[in-house]
């Protein structure tokens, strides 16, 4: 950090920028933007030399620039401290310094000829600028310098612009295009923020719009209207037949009023009565703004921008109180759009940028909230909605329903949800007609008691991606969870080819795993809920080199790994890793991704694919006893047995039909030994007066399956065919 990164040279002054480690921000970037380095612009103005010829200079990394400054090298990026220095002969005054309008005074310690501090953009990305106002003797200067701030992890132009596409497809709004630029300071979290993001947003369009109202004042809307008067003779300009036959009949009387027809124009429309609304709507939204500036953010805003603000408001004012609004109604609303609303100059434009703000204000008050995320946020939600696509692609992915706001459900089939912090969006998905899948963004797991049978007894866990497997292949409704962190960070270890989660963020797979469990109320037993977890990073590499990588290798030995995940990670071996293994998960059986689980040392978890002991019946009697009645049971003669312990250990029974094939099972409730006479009492057509023991199962109700296996797919039973569940519920052969 001996020399600087940038320098730029002025009349007044000079600012240096000093940084740490930019070269290895180099090396990783040189593999993921295109065009690098040689990628981006910078710009210079002011204000007090806006018509003068004063020669800048740029140096960047010791390479001299001449304007204008296209297609230079950057230098600055995300997560990176920087080091400014303003150096000066000439006596700065009052030195004002802000950072995309928010003040940044504090963070510079002024000296005589020296300014120093220093600037780190977090997780923020895209166009940014520095505004330092300072006085020289009697003079103002307000000096403006434009940069880009890039990303080493991802390409601006491929990768970013391609999550905001995505995004934006999804919410249906026009919000990102207003929002090229980084507004530092103002990010989510508060619904005071969200008044500023729909400011932010009301400052790109405020000259156009108020240019569309000064269109419309000076050439306003007007239309003819009816109009009934009553007037004495002498002040009738012309009567018409039917009022002289009236003046006949009451001339003597001179106070008589006569009924006058007449049409004047008037400027009281439905169109000028909309523009009256909405400028008053907007000024009112403005001074809940401004108070909100007032009182939280006085102290950090620039004192120019606060200036500004004050301006827009005396305008904003001063329009409320034309005395042309005075002679206009209240705002009814609109049947539907009218032609001057739709063809006439200033009314055409004023109602396109109330359109788009009123679509602002439908983010603040909820109906389709989302607030301006930094990169971190915006590629964490990307990731929810690059896993919903997956999803979708899915064969036989039936039913799609959206849930938001603690499972509140939104009407039609677009996702419109506020991601904010604490919030659960839920998606629901229908797979194949019997199984369902529930994707989660920030489920959050509490260690409170509650309804929710899934929680943490320690502290609170919220994963970024819950992803809740329901399959009945096995057993009715069997869970299985797994969950997803998109983590915008790349490991230290990162090479040319390939690169490496982060190791904290793999640690904390682990934690979740070890943390989370599924009780029962009333039941002591926990157990633990999560299957695998899996991180999900903006690293790049080849299929070949990610499924070969120790990170990936890691999911199939322990359930615990990374997948990189980016727009622009193309496959060159078929599908991306992520498509690949999504597609692996849904395609597995219940029996399988229970059997990726690894149990404690010295432990075995019990089996779960249940036994099944197929029967026969040996007459008309026995079987419409089997069939009708609620809880039967089934015997079996001991002797006529090779494996008595198989039929002890089974938990179903399956009825087999001579002709028809097995369509109905039944639980196990428990088993006796007893002799056949004991059976069935005396009487009953199934009663047989021997002594010969038989193994007897007492049944529950029976369950019809939803596939019946034909008789042709099995062989008879004699006395008895042993199975499992899966088998019977997925009978193939």
């Amino acid at each position: 950090m001996n020399y600087p990164v940038l320098e730029l040279k002025t009349e007044k002054y000079i600012l240096k920028v000093y940084a740490q480690n930019l070269d290895s921000r180099y090396r990783l970037a040189k593999t993921r933007i295109d065009g690098f380095p040689n990628c981006t612009n910078y710009h210079y103005s002011s204000s007090y030399n806006l018509n003068k010829n004063e020669i800048i200079n740029l140096k960047l990394k010791a390479n001299e620039y001449q304007e204008p400054f296209r297609d230079l090298p950057p230098i600055f990026f995300d997560n990176l401290d920087y080091f400014v220095d303003i150096e000066s002969d000439t006596k700065l005054e009052d030195v004002s310094i802000s950072l995309n309008k928010k003040s940044i005074s504090n963070n510079f310690i002024f000296r005589k000829n020296l300014i120093t501090g220093s600037i780190n953009f977090g997780n923020y990305i895209g166009r940014s600028y520095i505004t330092m106002s300072y006085n020289v003797e009697d003079d103002h200067y307000r000096d403006k310098f434009e940069f880009s701030v890039l990303s080493a992890k991802l390409d601006i132009e491929k990768d970013f612009l391609r999550m905001l596409e995505d995004i934006n497809r999804e919410y249906e709004t026009l919000i990102f295009d207003f929002l090229k630029e980084t507004y530092m300071g103002f990010s989510g979290g508060s619904g005071d923020n969200n008044f500023l993001i729909w400011w932010q947003l009301f400052e790109h369009i405020y000259q156009r719009m108020m240019l569309s109202v000064r269109k419309i004042l000076s050439k306003p809307h007007s239309r003819l209207v009816s109009e009934i008067k009553y007037q004495k003779a002498d002040k009738v300009k012309k009567f018409s037949k039917m009022q002289e036959e009236k003046y006949i009949e009451h001339k003597s009387d001179i106070n008589y009023q006569y009924r006058i027809n007449s049409k004047r124009n008037t400027i009281d429309t439905t169109e000028n009565r909309f523009l009256k609304y909405a400028l008053n709507n907007i000024y009112m939204k403005f001074r809940n703004i401004f108070e909100i500036i007032k009182q939280d953010y006085d102290g950090i805003i620039a004192a120019d921008y606060k200036s500004d603000l004050l301006c827009i408001g005396t305008e904003l004012l001063a329009l409320r109180n034309r005395s042309f609004f005075r002679r206009i109604g209240k705002f009814q609303g609109f049947h539907q759009v009218s032609k001057v609303i739709q063809q006439s100059p200033g009314y055409n434009d004023f109602y396109c940028y109330w359109k788009f703000l009123q679509k602002a204000i439908d983010l603040v008050a909820g109906k389709a909230e989302f607030s301006l995320k930094e990169i971190s946020e915006l590629y964490e939600i990307w990731c929810f909605l690059e896993l919903k696509q997956i999803i979708e692609k899915y064969p036989n992915v039936e039913k799609v329903s959206y849930q938001f706001h603690d499972l509140e459900k939104l009407k039609g089939n677009k996702l419109v949800a506020n991601f904010r912090s604490g919030k659960k969006a839920k998606i629901e998905f229908r797979i194949n007609k019997k199984d369902s899948l529930l994707l989660y963004h920030e489920y959050e797991y509490n260690n409170t008691d509650g309804k929710d049978s899934y929680r943490s007894f320690t502290v609170n866990q919220k994963p970024d991606i819950t992803m809740r497997l329901i399959k009945n292949d096995l057993k009715d409704n069997t869970e299985l969870t797994y969950l997803f962190d998109a983590k915008y960070r790349i490991g230290n270890g990162y090479g040319d080819n390939l690169d490496i989660p982060p190791n904290d963020a793999i640690n904390q797979m682990h934690r979740y795993r070890d943390a989370i469990y599924y009780s029962i109320p009333f039941e002591q037993r926990k157990y633990k809920e999560i299957i695998g977890g899996y991180i999900l990073f903006p690293g790049r590499g080849v299929r070949s080199d990610i499924i070969d990588s120790a990170y990936y290798k890691a999911i199939d030995k322990v359930n615990i790994g990374a997948i990189p995940l980016l727009p622009t990670l193309k496959a060159t071996e078929g599908n991306r890793v992520i498509d690949t293994f999504i597609e692996k998960l849904l395609d597995f059986n219940t029996l399988k991704h229970l059997g990726r689980i690894t149990s404690q040392r010295g432990l075995k978890y019990e089996d779960v694919n249940d036994p099944v002991v197929i029967g026969k019946y040996k007459n008309r009697f026995q079987r419409d006893y089997l069939l009708t009645e609620k809880r039967p049971v089934y015997h079996i003669p001991i002797a006529r047995m090779k494996n008595k312990l198989d039929v002890i250990n089974s938990k179903w029974f399956a009825l087999f039909e001579s002709g028809v094939g097995i369509k109905y099972y039944y639980p196990i409730k428990r088993y006796k030994i007893m002799h056949r006479y004991e059976i069935f009492e005396p009487g009953n057509t199934l009663h047989k007066d021997s002594s010969e023991l038989y193994i007897v199962l007492f049944l529950g109700k029976k369950i019809e399956l939803d596939n019946m296996i034909h008789v042709t797919d099995i062989k008879a039973p004699n006395p008895v065919f042993y199975s499992n569940i899966y088998q019977l519920k997925n009978w193939t052969s």
